[in-house]
């Protein structure tokens, strides 16, 4: 991709997407290793989701602020599940 950039007034604000990748590490990180974590930008897609619950599972306190997220871990092992 070519960008030619020419000198002008603009102004606002861009706010990028999070990487659902490193957004599912950083709160399966927080979960497991006990260190609380604030996430921004969560763009709440499925993938992300599923890590959250997962944390959950494990005892992590999640908190909703609109687009953010704060994990505050307590660790517990999950009780397996098991399906015949």
């Amino acid at each position: 991709m070519i960008i030619e950039v020419k000198p002008g007034e603009i102004g606002g604000i861009v706010e990028a997407p999070s990487s659902k990748s490193f957004t599912q590490r950083y709160v399966l990180y927080s979960a497991f290793s006990g260190k609380p974590v604030t996430l921004r930008n969560i763009s709440y897609c499925d993938d992300e989701l599923i890590a959250i619950d997962i944390a959950k599972s494990c005892n992590a306190h999640i908190e909703y602020q609109k687009r953010d997220i704060k994990i505050t871990p307590d660790f517990k092992c999950p009780k397996k599940n098991l399906c015949w």
